[in-house]
């Protein structure tokens, strides 16, 4: 493989897969009032969900201009083509970002590859449409179909997620001080997702109670799938911020529910999780599998 793969911290990996994947990781910073962070390098996300509860507020920005420039740089000097993958260009500027620097190095080397690829995907979406793309391209698959199938993941990789408290989402912009204030005196529970026209945030719906909110979870990826039926040839992932406990429930659920799915449960990165507050959780999964033998690509790796 002749290519230098680049990724972002708006998805989840764990060391283990940076290595495996031989993915580099690009960090989005965090800033709170008296300091910036590389995410990832500079602090966990334990330490970040800690002092959210002691009301410390995060901000983020995108990957740097100078650091994917660098990093890009030195890919060239290796004698490397580029495939960045970044966080939906939704919710971040890191895709814009990332082309900017694209296009200046291609005044300057203009023979070289580079593969900017907005998945419309965070968290643990992102994260297995990048080990599902990075298995074909070490299969030696072409590249161009390599991209057919990076848009197919854009279009039907489902994400539907949850928080415990909406403050973290009216800071944020994403609902306003009287949804802010109802959801919490009713205990009404926000059922949110991520939408695949644009990878924007959008309402899905509300319910009251833990046990509803992931019963209501589990009707939405049926509902959602293609002709109205979930396909348990594929890998679930579940990703959370400090909320394992309820992950667990939600996991037995699941399988309650659809047999011995895969699954992958992973921590979710400060990056989302400093807007979503500690408690949130995602749920990702295919709404069409169909393309090619994509699970098994995936399946083994990926069982929880």
């Amino acid at each position: 493989m002749n290519y230098k793969i680049f990724a972002d911290t708006g998805f989840d990996f764990t060391k283990e897969m940076l290595e495996e994947y031989n993915i580099n990781l690009l960090p989005i910073m965090l800033i709170d009032e008296n300091k910036e962070y590389r995410d990832f390098y500079d602090i966990e996300s334990k330490t970040v969900y800690e002092n959210m509860r002691k009301g410390v507020v995060y901000k983020t920005a995108q990957v740097p201009y100078q650091l994917y420039y660098n990093n890009f740089k030195s890919a060239i000097d290796e004698k490397k083509d580029i495939i960045c993958f970044t966080l939906s260009s939704g919710i971040s500027g890191s895709y814009q970002s990332a082309l900017s620097v694209r296009n200046n190095i291609l005044e300057d080397y203009p023979d070289v590859k580079i593969n900017i690829i907005d998945l419309k995907s965070a968290s643990i979406g992102g994260t297995l449409s990048v080990i599902r793309l990075i298995k074909m391209i070490n299969d030696g698959v072409d590249l161009k179909e390599v991209l057919k199938a990076a848009d197919f993941y854009a279009e039907n990789m489902l994400h539907i997620f949850s928080v415990s408290d909406m403050q973290y989402l009216y800071r944020g912009g994403r609902m306003t001080k009287t949804q802010k204030v109802v959801t919490g005196i009713l205990n009404i529970k926000l059922i949110l997702e991520v939408k695949r026209e644009d990878g924007t945030l959008g309402i899905k719906g509300k319910v009251r109670g833990e046990k509803a909110l992931f019963k209501k979870v589990i009707d939405f990826m049926e509902l959602s799938s293609k002709d109205g039926k979930f396909n348990t040839n594929q890998t679930i992932g579940i990703c959370h911020a400090e909320s394992l406990k309820s992950v667990k429930m939600l996991k037995e659920m699941i399988k309650e529910k659809f047999g011995n799915i895969n699954i992958i449960v992973t921590d979710m990165s400060s990056t989302i999780g400093c807007h979503t507050g500690p408690g949130a959780f995602a749920v990702v999964f295919l709404k069409d599998t169909s393309w090619r033998s994509e699970e098994r690509r995936v399946g083994k790796e990926c069982r929880s």
